[in-house]
């Protein structure tokens, strides 16, 4: 098991993660631990798959995608609401989707295909955008994802 601890609170570029990627532009590393300080004091820690994607020519990081296990729409929604608290992100969406998900278990059904997503209500200038995306993972059994999406505007460089 691989672990990185990456400071992009300054700057996000390459060599602030030491890219090892084979693509120039693409980067996923397998479940990895992982700490990530970010500009505006976010500190993301935990051990999931991550996706960088780069702009070639310039070496900036323009995202990193914190890509969770697929799991039960009960543990996700958990998960979620943690993940809001945490990153003060608003859960009207999230508790809408968890409503529709659950809303046929009675009736021996559950919508396993809806997707929603939360994004932070703030966010500074300069200091990446986060979202968090609920997908659909194909799985019946564990039949959704979170996408935790970090990525830095290109006018903020």
């Amino acid at each position: 098991m691989s672990s990185v601890k990456w400071d992009l609170s300054k700057s996000h570029t390459k060599s602030d993660v030491n890219w090892s990627g084979k693509s120039k532009s693409t980067w996923e590393i397998p479940e990895t631990e992982y700490d990530i300080t970010l500009q505006g004091g976010v500190h993301l820690t935990g051990k999931h798959m991550l996706r960088l994607d780069a702009d070639s020519d310039t070496g900036r990081i323009n995202s990193i995608d914190i890509i969770y296990p697929n799991m039960s729409t009960d543990d996700v929604y958990g998960a979620a609401k943690a993940l809001a608290a945490e990153l003060k992100m608003p859960t009207t969406n999230l508790e809408r989707w968890y409503q529709q998900r659950t809303g046929g278990r009675a009736a021996g059904h559950e919508e396993i295909n809806s997707t929603t997503g939360m994004s932070a209500a703030e966010h500074s200038p300069g200091a990446p955008a986060l979202d968090a995306s609920l997908l659909y993972s194909f799985d019946h059994e564990k039949p959704t994802f979170i996408d935790l999406s970090i990525y830095w505007s290109k006018s903020e460089g």
